[in-house]
C-alpha cells in the first residue's frame, strides 16, 4: 500500500464521521464498462456486492440507494459513489424517467474505502471521495463522464491510456466538488476572479468588475479580500505579473512591448518597473537568468 500521512482533524467537522473512499492517482487506470442508462418505469438499484466501483451520474430524476445500511439519495447533478467491495442495496424506486450515465471503474489495489474516523491520507497523490457528490454548476464532470463513455464504445488508438488520464481527471474534479461544498462559499469572489483569469490583456477597476457580477463595489473588495486575503488591485496585479513571467519564460523571443500589451499594462516600461518592484530583476534579466539555467 502506499501510505501518505494520515492525520487526525484534517478534515472540517461535518465530514469526520463520513465514509470515503481513498483512491491513489499514480496509478494507471482501468474502466470495465460505462453507458447511458434511462428507466422509463421504476425501477430499484441492484442489490450486491461487486468487484469494481460504481460512478453514477444522475442526469434526470432521482434514486435512493444504499451502501452498508446507508441511505443516499441522488438528485439531478449529482454523482453516487458506490465503492467495491461493499454491499449495495437499491431502497426505493427511481422516478419514472430517470436518466443515468454509469461507469465502472476497476479497483486498485491501494483504493482504499475509510470508515467512520479513519485518518485521511494527507498527499496530492491521493484524493479522497465520499458516497454522494453534488456536481451542480460544474459541467466538466458530467463532460467528463460522456468522453469516458464514448471512449469505452469507439475505441481508437491509445485508448487504454486515453482512458486511464480522464478517469483520473474524473477523480480530481470530483475531488474538487466535494471539497466545494465543505468549505464556505465565497460566489461572488469566485466569479469576479474568474472573470480577471479568463481576461488577462485587461485591467478591471472595482466599479466595472463590481457591476458584472451585480454587487457593490464594497461588497466586492470585502468577498475578494476575504478570497484571497488580498485587495482586489493587488490580486489582479500578482496575478498578471506571475502569468507574465510565465510568458518570459516560454516564448524568449517575444518583445516586451507586446507581452506588456497583452496582460494590460500601458506599456513595457509601466511592464517592467512593476515586474522589477515584484521578483527583484528586470523582465530581461529574468527571461535571461532563466535562459541560463535551461
Amino acid at each position: 500500500m502506499q501510505e501518505g500521512t494520515p492525520k487526525e482533524g484534517s478534515l472540517p467537522n461535518e465530514r469526520k464521521n463520513a465514509v470515503f473512499t481513498d483512491f491513489y492517482l499514480p496509478t494507471e487506470r482501468e474502466l470495465q464498462v460505462g453507458n447511458y442508462n434511462t428507466y422509463i418505469h421504476p425501477s430499484l438499484h441492484p442489490e450486491r456486492t461487486m468487484r469494481e466501483h460504481d460512478f453514477v451520474y444522475l442526469l434526470e430524476g432521482g434514486w435512493s440507494a444504499g451502501q452498508n445500511g446507508q441511505v443516499y439519495r441522488l438528485e439531478k447533478d449529482q454523482v453516487l459513489l458506490l465503492t467495491g467491495g461493499q454491499h449495495h442495496k437499491g431502497v426505493e424506486p427511481c422516478l419514472p424517467g430517470t436518466r443515468t450515465i454509469f461507469l465502472h471503474g476497476v479497483p486498485d489495489e491501494n483504493d482504499r474505502f475509510r470508515g467512520k474516523g479513519e485518518a485521511p491520507f494527507l498527499s496530492p497523490d491521493w484524493v479522497s471521495l465520499p458516497p454522494l457528490i453534488p456536481c451542480e454548476g460544474r459541467p466538466e464532470i458530467r463532460e467528463l463522464f460522456e468522453k469516458i463513455v464514448a471512449e469505452l464504445w469507439n475505441p481508437g488508438s491509445h485508448s487504454a491510456s486515453k482512458l486511464s488520464a480522464l478517469f483520473r481527471l474524473l477523480l480530481c474534479a470530483l475531488s474538487d466538488a466535494a471539497q466545494w461544498v465543505t468549505r464556505p462559499k465565497n460566489n461572488t469572489a469566485e466569479r469576479a476572479l474568474a472573470i480577471l483569469r479568463k481576461n488577462p490583456q485587461k485591467f478591471y477597476t472595482v466599479e466595472e468588475l463590481a457591476g458584472q457580477v451585480f454587487v457593490s463595489g464594497k461588497t466586492l473588495e470585502t468577498a475578494v479580500k476575504k478570497r484571497t486575503g488580498k485587495t482586489l488591485h493587488r490580486w489582479q496585479m500578482d496575478t498578471k505579473l506571475e502569468m507574465a513571467s510565465f510568458e518570459l519564460r516560454m516564448h524568449p523571443q517575444m518583445r516586451l512591448r507586446e507581452l506588456a500589451l497583452n496582460f494590460g499594462f500601458y506599456d513595457e516600461f509601466h511592464f517592467s518597473r512593476l515586474f522589477k518592484a515584484k521578483y527583484g530583476v528586470s523582465p530581461r534579466e529574468y527571461r535571461s537568468r532563466f535562459s541560463e539555467e535551461s
